[in-house]
């Protein structure tokens, strides 16, 4: 809309330059909001990656101690059975102990939780005494079995038949 200052009142003009002024006013302030609102959502998107930077390398450090954690247990159960056997005893059962056995100590570690990762499930089965020549083949067949359910990669709920 264009309007010919000429012909307006000086009372006019006046309340013309004075919305003007109070459009600019306000364009500003809003402007000076959107730049202030933007430095606060960078600095929160700089905090939250340091904070995942952070994570991502306790995460890391905790796995390597339990990596370290899990062998040196390994060793001391290895140097346990060598023991008992020297002394003539008997070994450790074995991943071929009786089927209903297995189910039921599957069932024991599953009861707590929806799923549980391959490398977790052989630690908790070899602290019960159970040992496997190939774990990974003896994981695909309880997968085929139906004992236990693939859920992601390297992740297994208890299946059906379990």
């Amino acid at each position: 809309m264009s309007v010919d200052l000429s012909k307006l009142s000086a009372k006019e003009l006046f309340e013309l330059a004075q919305k003007k002024e109070q459009e600019e006013k306000s364009d500003a302030e809003r402007q000076d909001k959107i730049n202030e609102l933007k430095e606060k959502l960078e600095s929160l998107v700089g905090e939250h990656k340091n904070v995942l930077m952070l994570t991502d390398k306790k995460i890391r450090d905790m796995q390597e101690q339990r990596e370290k954690l899990i062998k040196d247990h390994e060793k001391a159960l290895a140097d346990l059975e060598t023991e008992i056997k020297a002394l003539g005893g008997a070994a450790p059962k074995s991943a071929s102990s009786s089927g209903d056995d297995l189910r039921s100590t599957l069932r024991q570690i599953m009861n707590k939780r929806p799923y549980i990762s391959g490398s977790l499930l052989k630690e908790q089965l070899a602290t019960r005494g159970i040992k496997f020549t190939n774990f990974n083949k003896d994981l695909e067949k309880w997968v085929k079995d139906g004992w236990l359910e693939a859920k992601g990669q390297g992740n297994y709920a208890l299946g059906k038949r379990a």
